[in-house]
């Protein structure tokens, strides 16, 4: 036991002395505490002017509520010393959410968006997303994380990939041809009336509903794959 405490000690002191982390970053890591601008507690929320957009990429956590609707509308709620910390850009037709600062606050950052046409979702983190009354003829929706993802509306083709640990439940979006892909621990719930394919990568499940005729499967590892009804 007590080599393994001199062995952790010893590499922690390397990684001190070449620079590769400062005191700071290793004390966050090992115990959870992190640095950055602490929120004040005095909730504000603000509208962002934004230029067009039909696709969303996020990077951090935050708890985002999407409505497809007909007046485009961006809204953060957070404490009123960090809400512009959190940055909201539009490159062609992708909003970009992210944080330019670390920070540390007690309530989760709220970003209510309205917008008229939603074809992706690209989420980078953690945090939860519900998405409402989405259309159309295609809509894709890429976890690269954690969290909690609810789907709703109609569409024709939905493609779900999903890289992680996250829980996405899209079995109130109606489509037609479903494809889900899974890389990690996750489970995805989803509907399809025409088609469903379906592959699992890792120890993640899937369970489909909407009884399609045509059904693929591909399983490589601990996962599972399922018709539900």
């Amino acid at each position: 036991m007590r080599i393994c405490r001199l062995y952790f000690i010893t590499v922690i002191m390397l990684l001190l002395v070449v620079g590769s982390v400062s005191a700071d970053n290793w004390f966050s890591t090992i115990f959870g505490q992190s640095k950055g601008v602490k929120g004040s507690d005095d909730l504000v929320t603000e509208e962002r002017d934004v230029k067009p957009f039909n696709k969303i990429v996020t990077s951090g956590a935050y708890d985002i509520t999407v409505v497809v609707g007909e007046k485009q509308s961006v809204k953060i709620t957070f404490d009123d010393n960090l809400v512009e910390i959190v940055q909201t850009e539009v490159k062609g037709k992708t909003l970009r959410i992210f944080s330019d600062k670390s920070y540390r606050s007690q309530h989760d950052c709220l970003i209510e968006i309205t917008v008229p046409e939603l074809k992706e979702v690209v989420a980078k983190g953690s945090g939860d997303i519900v998405i409402e009354n989405l259309k159309g003829d295609f809509f894709e929706y890429d976890l690269r994380g954690s969290g909690d993802v609810e789907l709703g509306g109609e569409v024709d083709e939905l493609e779900i990939n999903l890289a992680g640990s996250g829980d996405i439940d899209a079995r109130n979006l109606i489509a037609k041809d479903a494809f889900v892909a899974i890389r990690g621990s996750g489970d995805v719930r989803v509907y399809a009336s025409d088609s469903f394919d379906g592959a699992v990568y890792g120890s993640g499940d899937i369970d489909f509903y909407g009884n399609p005729d045509n059904v693929s499967k591909h399983i490589a590892g601990s996962g599972s794959i399922k018709r539900r009804r």
